[in-house]
């Protein structure tokens, strides 16, 4: 009786195995991201600035000025976009994001839901004219921590992140120029979401999971 009981359960995973391989891929690929900045366009026509809150959000991810709250009078002018209209521009042609608090020296970049994503790219330049700023990327991978560091000029220009910073879950960017300001103009932060599973996959292995576990009760019973 428990040989048949067991041939039945095994046929069981089997013909579930099978059903399930044949399920159409709807796999969902790894989505490229990039946080430009473009609809924080100048509050006056011809200012060139906007005032940004702490705890800013687009495309999923937000960014904020580390040890601010999301809200308060700290909060309120935490981060500036500052367009070509604007001596603080650090170049390009759309608007690019300036730390605006003297509460804090350092910005926080993650994902919304706090899930894993890639930082692939990101444009920097000096703030105000700064010819060399040196800008560090620090980041909380799934492996550990990751580092990378950059001297930027004056020009925008872009900089490519290492392959170590391909799943992260946040990066935190620090920026000091020579004139000891942790300032740097920010724009166009390519970035990567993580795909998602297609569902057989995930029922296959749902599938792998029950099987031994039943199979391990089985034996503990024989």
């Amino acid at each position: 009786m428990t040989n048949n009981k067991t041939l039945m359960l095994r046929g069981a995973i089997v013909a579930f195995t099978a059903a399930v391989a044949t399920m159409p891929a709807t796999n969902v690929a790894a989505q490229n991201v990039t946080l430009d900045f473009n609809t924080q366009t100048e509050t006056v026509a011809g200012a060139g600035t906007r005032f940004i809150t702490n705890c800013y959000m687009e495309s999923g991810f937000v960014i904020t000025a580390v040890g601010v709250p999301c809200t308060g009078s700290d909060a309120s002018n935490a981060f500036l976009a500052v367009g070509p209209n604007s001596p603080l521009f650090g170049g390009g042609s759309t608007p690019s994001l300036v730390l605006n608090t003297p509460s804090a020296s350092e910005i926080d970049l993650m994902r919304s839901n706090g899930g894993v994503f890639g930082l692939n790219s990101i444009g920097l330049s000096g703030f105000f004219g700064a010819e060399m700023t040196s800008v560090m990327f620090s980041g909380m991978g799934i492996g550990g921590s990751v580092m990378q560091t950059f001297t930027v000029g004056a020009a925008m220009q872009t900089y490519a992140l290492s392959n170590a910073f391909s799943a992260v879950t946040s990066v935190r960017i620090t920026a000091m120029n020579e004139f000891d300001e942790p300032l740097v103009n920010i724009d166009d932060i390519q970035l990567a979401v993580a795909s998602v599973p297609e569902p057989a996959s995930l029922a296959l292995m749902l599938a792998g999971m029950v099987a031994m576990t039943l199979v391990s009760r089985r034996r503990r019973h024989a």
